[in-house]
């Protein structure tokens, strides 16, 4: 399982997250996409700018991932 949020902030207050950039850095950014399987879970997904909504559609296209999004659309909305 892994569980990603939009800010260092957020991703702090969760043992074992990281943030949505990293992830998308780590395994989008290298151009090679692991056979990933289990739960991957997005915190604040309205935080989330569309690049990185872009990037999770990738990941779930071309793995096992099974994503689960949580957010509230009226409390945080993405800045950009």
């Amino acid at each position: 399982m892994v569980i990603i949020c939009p800010t260092h902030a957020s991703s702090r207050q969760i043992p074992d997250a990281v943030t949505a950039h990293r992830f998308a850095c780590k395994y989008i950014g290298s151009g090679k996409i692991p056979a990933l399987k289990g739960y991957l879970i997005v915190d604040e997904i309205f935080f989330c700018s569309l690049h990185i909504w872009n990037l999770l559609a990738q990941i779930k296209l071309h793995t096992q991932l099974k994503i689960i999004i949580v957010g509230d659309e009226k409390q945080f909305l993405c800045p950009s």
